[in-house]
């Protein structure tokens, strides 16, 4: 929008410095007024749609980001659920699992948006040193 006020603009000192009959028989053809409003509405729209396409891909791969990291906790659970091991500790893994998924989703979201200094909020059951680690880490969802 600048550009094109810099540029009517600089043709209507031009005009003037002309003597101001530089574009006369231009400015009263109104075709000309009808073809520059349907340039601009269909730039104007051609944005819009743009603009709109975007967004919709946008949510689409955060959507599948979701789904990915839930179906990736949910083969964890499943998966773990056959072990051999005692039902208390099978029981705590998932717990420490989805915690841990959670996290990741929540500091994925808060990388994508550009949060500053995002807290992690879910810290109960996991190591202190985990968490630690976790707090010192600069790239969080790369860790």
């Amino acid at each position: 929008a600048t550009f094109v006020t810099a540029v009517m603009v600089g043709f209507k000192l031009w005009n003037e410095a002309a003597g101001g009959e530089l574009f006369l028989p231009i400015t009263h053809n109104p075709n000309v007024y009808s073809y520059f409003t349907f340039m601009l509405s269909f730039l104007i729209v051609f944005r819009a749609s743009h603009s709109y396409s975007r967004f919709w891909e946008g949510t689409t791969a955060l959507a599948t980001m979701k789904t990915k990291y839930i179906d990736s906790c949910a083969q964890l659970v499943s998966f773990s659920s056959a072990s051999d091991v005692d039902v208390m500790s099978v029981a705590l893994f998932h717990q420490k699992c989805v915690r841990l998924v959670s996290m990741l989703h929540g500091m994925s979201i808060a990388m994508l948006f550009a949060l500053p200094d995002t807290e992690i909020a879910v810290m109960t059951g996991l190591d202190r040193c985990l968490v630690q680690s976790m707090k010192k880490v600069k790239h969080k969802p790369q860790m």
